[in-house]
């Protein structure tokens, strides 16, 4: 029966007399042997026989192109605006000459769908498609607010608190700003774009040292290494909130250029020639409140000020500031000692060459102290 079996194997398969005639012992048990497009395996002394095509067969990888091995692709965006039209214009001219998308490739340093873009690019909106399109508006380009209405809203940010234009807040807050752009000019802003406008206006602080490696001082140095820890310590335990506090000179753009008889010139030099101030406390996650004042900050300023920080708050406030006789000066000492459940003032190394805040607009800000 084996036999007839075997015999009727090799009638259907030429291969399978070949194999049939090999000794027994050259098909290893349970292995498998392979003749030509046949295989052969012996499970338990029967051998049975099927078509390699059965299998999957394995995929050789494709060869390695001299494109892919030697040349680098070009980015485009690497190039100028003018290199990028004449970048396309060759392309579109080696095109009209019979070459392949590749061969344009390997000739320009383009990729091949880099080339297929171009052309498909000059089909569609011919030699006017291969310039670059109009860029996107810059950051800020786009305002929302008329300049008009811009100089309006600082002079009465800086001439006046919230609380006396009739708004809820004892200090300027983003928050502040949009109610009143949205009372004054029915303009509704997102609060999160107000950064781009206090900066233009110059209602931003100077940047201050909150880790060692930031100060330009030993003295700053040393303090945020050793001083700070230990007044985090206490506004934990207290569960306070610290705030970062700043008094930065500011120029007075807001009365722009003067026109008119002499009584309104000389009123524009002296609101030109009086100083101004933007008295700001920044706690930890970045939220700001200030002030805008006229002339340097003194004793009764920055009562007035601290006095509106604690207004309202939920937690004590640990304000640092950089060490200055204002603060020293009894009026405010006496003032803290009656508020000490409310506010507590440290002071801090002055960092003389402590830079202006990236957001800055430096035109608006005197380079002074």
């Amino acid at each position: 029966m084996p036999n007839g079996g075997a015999q009727a194997g090799r009638s259907m398969c030429p291969h399978l007399s070949s194999i049939s005639c090999a000794p027994e012992n050259s098909l290893p048990r349970g292995g498998v042997s392979r003749c030509h497009s046949h295989i052969v395996e012996e499970n338990n002394g029967i051998r049975t026989a099927s078509r390699l095509s059965a299998w999957p067969k394995k995929q050789a990888p494709a060869p390695e192109s001299r494109w892919d091995s030697e040349v680098k692709k070009l980015d485009m965006r690497s190039l100028s605006p003018d290199n990028r039209y004449k970048r396309r214009i060759e392309v579109i001219r080696l095109r009209k000459t019979g070459l392949s998308h590749f061969a344009i490739g390997s000739a320009t340093g383009l990729s091949r769908t880099g080339v297929f873009d171009i052309c498909k690019r000059f089909a569609e909106e011919g030699l006017a498609g291969m310039r670059d399109a109009p860029a996107s508006p810059t950051a800020g380009a786009v305002r929302l607010l008329a300049p008009v209405q811009e100089a309006l809203i600082r002079q009465l940010v800086s001439d006046n608190t919230p609380d006396q234009l009739s708004l809820p807040y004892p200090l300027w807050t983003r928050a502040a700003v949009a109610r009143l752009i949205d009372r004054r000019l029915g303009i509704q802003l997102n609060v999160r774009t107000f950064g781009t406008y206090l900066a233009r206006w110059g209602f931003a602080p100077r940047k201050v040292a909150r880790h060692p490696g930031e100060s330009s001082s030993a003295a700053g140095r040393h303090w945020l290494r050793e001083e700070l820890p230990a007044i985090e310590v206490k506004v934990k335990a207290q569960d306070g909130e610290i705030c970062w506090g700043s008094d930065t000179p500011l120029l007075d753009e807001a009365a722009g250029s003067p026109s008119g008889n002499g009584d309104e010139l000389e009123t524009h030099a002296a609101k030109v020639s009086r100083p101004m101030s933007l008295t700001a406390a920044v706690n930890n996650k970045g939220q700001m409140r200030w002030r805008v004042h006229h002339g340097r900050l003194t004793p009764m300023e920055l009562i007035s000020f601290m006095r509106r920080l604690v207004k309202g708050g939920r937690k004590k406030v640990f304000l640092l500031l950089e060490s200055s006789r204002v603060q020293r000066a009894q009026p405010v000492q006496a003032w803290l000692i009656e508020h000490v459940d409310e506010i507590q003032v440290f002071d801090k190394p002055r960092d003389h060459l402590s830079q202006l805040s990236g957001r800055l607009d430096r035109s608006t800000v005197q380079h002074t102290v």
